[in-house]
């Protein structure tokens, strides 16, 4: 081969199909990926995103990402060449004396990992001696030809990003060059696709209205409340303090339930997202049921946030695992972020669960994809008290990162420790920020700069008052308060079996028409049918639904998170306070003429905890939620009580508890418990970004993902599980696909896609008996031996691939490793241990 021969670069093969036939060039896919930066840059990247990088190193770093396929291991077969392609590029500076380090691991990293730290020494002799025995063909012979074929690709990099040589190419923080990396890899798949950046659809750009409640919420003409025309004292305080703030930061907002805090979050986020030069809103919550909750709500706030142009095409994004069980959602036309799971952060606006926020905190594959997406966006987490210690912690890393792209943060919560609002704070502004006590409440706290300011919200209305009582039984208490059967009452309990045991046993007393039963362990069809009756038929009055004379509502705490119901009678189990409080959010939550005329002053009754809630949430919370509880006397002042009763639980104060020694071996519990998830949390958390210092060389991201989560298919949805294990701190629990007996799909027969689709539908979740850490893997086992056996061809279905079963019989039972289950659609999903089938 002679040397002219070494700049023939179209013998140098980028792509092929899956029949392996070469499709593109390396240069002519080194092309498509630059055009395709260059067009992102111009027409997706928002105002905000682009302050952390220009134009021309986007371009660069896009028209140079494949270098190491330029290389005898890449043309001979094997796949690798990210970390190749950092060695080269670095090997090219070295010879002009230039470092170019924090530019080459964005380089090394485009395929969602950086290299390891422990990546060698430039030297590109390694890569040229790296031949194997599958070896086809070598394009180039020696060091030489290859040195000038990566000479002429980098000098074509450098003219397509109009950069005049390396020297000129910045020097990036670590957050910078995450972010990068994620656009480099967002153009990368663009172009290996063939997909035109217009197909993305256009950018949002916020309006921020100077009449934005009226134009966006319909405030100012609510036919069904007409005491609320016009915003509320909270609304309008964060409307103005959000005018007013300079600089991205973050507010949190604490307010009591069905204070309108969801709706002056939304009116925050447009006026920040417009005055910061934000792309999007993300939404986060805690639960799948919540984020379903806000779905509706968040769409139409977007839709008429759409901007000056009527026709401006902006999707949302329902983000969880059981997306398509949501109707609106799933009416929605498709674009090219939701057909994988790793762009759907990347769209304009998403819903969704706290754990694809906290996923950008674990140190998995491809996560500065994800923070590409977060880094576009205004965020809001919602129920902020919802959140344990282990997921606390990488909430906390999380607000590190955004910090670092300056995203503005709003964090909502009617229940939030004066402690953990500090700990949020401290992370944002990485220092440490002693707040006041927390007392006045509802209030407003935002950081100005590296400055903390808070404000009071002046009360608006009646406080409401609540009594409650502690009591002993609920069948008891029903028959003396509801003898003439009238009013809807609410009982929330803490596990599955309490509340199926009080539901049997109401419904043969009251009669089952007037009794419903909602918890987790439903298949996710009739759990969603249930959940949307009761908002329905018992949520804000509405002149066209006819609220039910007599019901009883029995459920777990499923009914406590943001579904918008109104009891007129709670009796709930004893639960930790901030829990309590918004179980009690549910008890006469709107102003309604009709109520029972036993039932008009609100009435909250306690039951004691039993053993298996003592399991779930701790003697220590426990205890000191009932000692302080009944400090009241009796009586509980909404929103008055609230900040103090949350944080005189949570802090250190003295509370008279009676029984001292249980008391202090609780309390070393507790401690010892918090100290466990911190630590468990810490193992697979991404590190701190490292600030810049003008007087230091900016640290490079080689190693970030070292010791990380280890997935295999970057699309499967076991994958996406796996790092959604990682970030709370929950028994291991297995879902499964309920197939009836009723079923009439042939089970030797693969289904068709839209069968399939609707058996996906129908799964649940198993008991704790069935994935406890000792019975967990036994239990994956058979179902996945049965699978095999009765369903084989079903793992044909690109939807059902990797799905577990369990099949019921004509009395809706089944039998897994011993145990005897049965689902019935008024109960859920019982264990029946070893008893017979009755």
């Amino acid at each position: 081969m002679g040397h002219s021969d070494a700049f023939d670069l179209s013998r140098l093969f980028a792509k092929k199909d899956n029949e392996g036939n070469e499709t593109r060039t390396l240069p002519e896919h080194l092309s498509d990926t630059a055009t395709a930066a260059g067009q992102l840059y111009d027409k997706w990247l928002s105002d905000s995103l682009k302050r952390h990088f220009d134009k021309s190193v986007f371009v660069f770093c896009a028209a140079l990402h494949d270098l190491g396929k330029a290389t005898n291991h890449f043309q001979n077969g094997n796949v690798g060449h990210a970390k190749e392609g950092q060695i080269i590029f670095e090997y090219l500076a070295a010879k002009q004396n230039v470092d170019v380090k924090t530019i080459s691991s964005v380089l090394g990293a485009h395929h969602g990992e950086p290299a390891s730290k422990a990546l060698h020494e430039p030297n590109a002799v390694v890569i040229i001696e790296c031949k194997d025995t599958k070896q086809h063909y070598t394009p180039f012979d020696n060091l030489s030809e290859w040195v000038s074929c990566w000479e002429q690709l980098l000098k074509k990099a450098l003219k397509r990003a109009g950069v005049t040589d390396l020297s000129a190419l910045p020097k990036l923080s670590q957050a910078q060059q995450f972010v990068l990396t994620g656009a480099v890899i967002m153009a990368d798949w663009l172009a290996s696709g063939g997909t035109s950046v217009d197909k993305l659809g256009e950018k949002w750009v916020a309006a921020g209205s100077d009449d934005i409640y009226r134009e966006r919420f319909e405030i100012f003409d609510n036919k069904k409340t007409p005491d609320s025309k016009t915003p509320n004292n909270l609304q309008d305080a964060v409307e103005r303090l959000s005018r007013r703030i300079g600089k991205p930061g973050i507010m949190i907002i604490e307010s009591e339930t069905a204070s309108g805090k969801t709706v002056a979050a939304l009116a925050a986020a447009e006026i920040f997202a417009q005055k910061f030069g934000l792309g999007g809103v993300y939404f986060a919550l805690p639960t799948q049921a919540t984020s379903d909750g806000q779905f509706k709500s968040f769409t139409k706030w977007v839709k008429k946030a759409g901007g000056a142009e009527d026709n401006i095409d902006l999707h949302i994004q329902l983000l969880h695992g059981k997306a398509f069980l949501n109707k609106e959602f799933e009416e929605m036309p498709g674009n090219w972020f939701s057909q994988r799971r790793k762009r759907k952060i990347l769209d304009n606006f998403g819903v969704g669960t706290i754990d694809q926020l906290l996923l950008a905190g674990l140190k998995q594959k491809h996560v500065m994809l994800r923070h590409l997406g977060l880094a576009n966006k205004v965020i809001i987490i919602d129920e902020c008290h919802a959140y344990d210690a282990y997921m606390n912690v990488y909430l906390k890393r999380v607000l590190e990162w955004l910090s670092a792209y300056n995203v503005p943060v709003i964090i909502l919560s009617a229940t939030l420790p004066v402690s953990t609002r500090n700990e949020m704070l401290n992370a944002y502004l990485g220092k440490d920020t002693a707040t006041d006590d927390g007392y006045d409440y509802p209030r407003i706290t935002y950081s100005v700069g590296a400055e903390v300011k808070y404000e009071c919200i002046p009360q608006q209305g009646d406080q409401k008052r609540i009594a409650f009582e502690f009591v002993a039984d609920v069948s008891e208490e029903l028959s003396k308060r509801i003898v003439d059967r009238r009013g809807v009452i609410g009982i929330i309990v803490n596990t599955v079996k309490r509340s199926q045991d009080l539901y049997k046993a109401l419904a043969e007393q009251y009669g089952a028409e007037n009794v419903r039963l909602l918890h987790s362990r439903f298949i996710a069809t009739d759990r969603a049918e249930k959940r949307d009756e009761l908002e329905n038929t018992i949520g804000p009055e509405d002149p066209e639904v006819k609220r039910p004379d007599f019901r009883i509502i029995i459920g777990t705490q499923v009914l406590e998170q943001s579904l918008d119901i109104d009891f007129d009678l709670l009796i709930t189990e004893l639960a930790p306070v901030d829990l309590l409080l918004q179980r009690i959010g549910r008890l006469h939550r709107h102003k309604r003429d009709g109520r029972p005329k036993s039932l008009q002053k609100p009435l909250c009754l306690i039951l004691s905890a039993d053993k298996n809630s003592h399991k779930i949430y701790g003697d220590y919370l426990l205890m000191r939620t009932e000692a302080r509880i009944k400090q009241l006397q009796g009586i509980v002042t909404i929103p008055k009580d609230v900040a103090g009763l949350v944080n005189d639980v949570y802090s250190d104060k003295e509370l008279s508890i009676a029984d001292q020694e249980l008391y202090e071996s609780a309390v070393e519990k507790h401690k010892d418990e918090c100290d466990r998830k911190v630590d468990k949390a810490e193992h697979f958390l991404l590190k701190t970004p490292e600030l810049n210092d003008p007087e230091l060389e900016p640290e490079t991201i080689l190693g970030m993902l070292d010791m990380g989560v280890q997935t295999g298919n970057e699309n499967a949805k076991r994958d996406e599980n796996v790092g959604l294990a990682m970030v709370r701190d929950t028994d291991p629990s297995i879902e499964v696909i309920v197939v009836e007996h009723d079923n009439n799909l042939d089970r030797n027969a693969r289904p068709g896609d839209d069968s399939a689709k609707e058996l996906a539908k129908h799964t649940i979740r198993l008991p704790r008996s069935l994935c406890g850490a000792l019975v967990v893997e036994k239990t994956i086992k058979e179902l996945e031996n049965l699978a095999i056996q009765e369903l084989n061809e079903w793992s044909q279905s690109p939807i059902l691939k990797d799905e577990l079963f369990i099949l019921l019989d004509e009395y809706g039972e089944t039998t897994i490793c011993g145990r005897k289950l049965r689902y019935n659609r008024e109960y859920g999903l019982e264990d029946l241990g070893v008893e017979e089938r009755v």
